[in-house]
């Protein structure tokens, strides 16, 4: 499978674990819905102006985006980080409490 229709398919994987639609995620992104159409079916290689339309559009960050693609078992982790990043500090410190208590330091 070529690098597009595989990142394609990533992306319509992300949208659909959001549950929005092509409609949704393209006014969420500013883009075109014809255009993410094509990007999820590997027509269009989109530039990375779009793809960082993209992931903003998924409150994704690009460092998660990219790092979801190229090595799926650190999506989570970053997930994580990106759902922190929007969080007050004593938000930060409440998660880092229950991470240690769970996992041990």
């Amino acid at each position: 499978m070529d690098d597009a229709r595989r990142f394609g398919r990533y992306i319509r994987q992300l949208r659909e674990e959001r549950e929005l639609t092509q409609s949704e995620l393209a006014t969420r992104a500013g883009l075109a819905v014809d255009s993410v159409r094509r990007i999820e079916r590997g027509q269009l290689s989109p530039s990375l102006r779009s793809v960082a339309k993209l992931a903003t559009g998924m409150e994704l960050s690009l460092h998660s985006l990219f790092g979801g693609y190229e090595a799926p078992g650190s999506f989570l982790a970053d997930r994580i980080c990106d759902l922190l990043a929007h969080r007050p500090p004593e938000d930060v410190l409440s998660a880092r409490r229950v991470i240690v208590a769970l996992l041990g330091t």
